[in-house]
């Protein structure tokens, strides 16, 4: 099934107490400037986390260790309480037209919304049945919305067997999820192997990204960027000037084309009450590219999302401008151009 915007359904969380002496120890992921996510993960599952200022939120993937069978996809974020409705009938009442306009695709005549009752607050999900998935797609899509604490979380389960075990531990682990107001220390953060630590090397006048189990390296013209906090993903960068320039390196399997990463992200920013206006879709070189604006009661803000794969290895590139103005799209199109990648010799 395609991760659009279904959400499934599960029986009564309840009655999971006698595997609470079980549950492994919380983990926890950070939430720019809005404390942290705090999740009980189950063994044998492989985490990637990664973070983003604007708006604050987290990223989560959660995959097996080996093999495709589940896919977890996690977005925390904190939305601004004058601008978002967090009501459990708001909350419903989003989730259900999501999953009556997620109806076409699926083998289901009706979307049934259930409560999801979580440690923090109350949210709502439903289960649908991709009527003809693509090669290689999943054909079980579980999703829906919960809050946790002072944030908002999304969720998205896939998987390939109708009976899944591995859903319900997701479901387990979302309904336990907790929001802690303690930013997330250094000590506490995740530590990979240093081969997948991104490096920064600083010149006269680039900055040079690379990660050593990469043969890519990243060239950024300075141009006025200074570094800025990135979060606790160990291959997450971000510069700060008159365009902000964010990213990470990835493994080149990740990414599945520009309109299969747009839908997700796109549905993601949705998902977080935002809307998304005058989509455009280029090339610039090697960069496949989205332009983008996020409209808001103050301003427009213009937005890019650049992809380039090479060499086994994914880069993907967000470029905003934290200022309004009719120059924007030119100003990172400006940017991107002089952004170089390049292979390791």
């Amino acid at each position: 099934m395609r991760p659009g915007l279904f959400v499934v359904g599960i029986a009564a969380l309840a009655a999971c107490g006698s595997v609470l002496a079980q549950d492994p120890p919380a983990t926890r992921y950070g939430v720019a400037g809005h404390g942290s996510l705090e999740l009980k993960v189950p063994g044998g599952w492989r985490p990637q986390a990664r973070s983003r200022s604007e708006p604050p939120m987290a990223l989560l993937r959660f995959t097996p260790a080996s093999g495709n069978a589940f896919d977890v996809q996690i977005t925390a974020g904190w939305l601004d309480p004058a601008k978002s409705d967090r009501r459990a009938d708001a909350l419903k009442a989003r989730v259900q037209s999501a999953a009556n306009a997620a109806l076409k695709d699926a083998v289901e005549k009706e979307a049934k919304v259930l409560e999801l009752r979580g440690a923090q607050g109350q949210g709502y999900y439903y289960s649908l049945t991709d009527k003809a998935p693509g090669p290689g797609e999943f054909k079980y899509l579980t999703q829906g919305i919960v809050p946790v604490g002072d944030l908002t979380v999304a969720f998205t389960i896939l998987h390939r067997e109708a009976a899944s075990e591995d859903k319900e531990k997701a479901l387990r682990m979302l309904a336990g999820a907790a929001h802690s107001k303690a930013e997330v220390p250094a000590a506490a953060a995740p530590s990979p192997d240093a081969s997948e630590k991104l490096r920064i090397a600083e010149h006269d006048k680039v900055y040079e990204l690379s990660v050593p189990v990469s043969k890519l390296v990243l060239a950024i013209p300075k141009a006025g960027l200074t570094q800025a906090p990135a979060g606790a993903h160990p291959r997450y960068f971000q510069f700060a000037g008159n365009v902000i320039v964010s990213g990470w390196f990835d493994s080149a399997a990740g990414f599945k084309g520009i309109q299969e990463f747009w839908k997700g992200e796109s549905e993601g920013l949705k998902r977080q009450g935002m809307t998304v206006a005058n989509v455009e879709f280029t090339k610039v070189g090697n960069w496949e590219v989205v332009l983008y604006d996020l409209p808001t009661k103050v301003a427009t803000f213009p937005n890019l999302r650049a992809n380039w794969v090479q060499a086994g290895t994914w880069i993907d590139l967000h470029l905003s401008v934290p200022k309004p103005g009719a120059d924007g799209r030119a100003k990172m199109l400006e940017m991107l151009r002089a952004i170089e990648v390049r292979e390791r010799q």
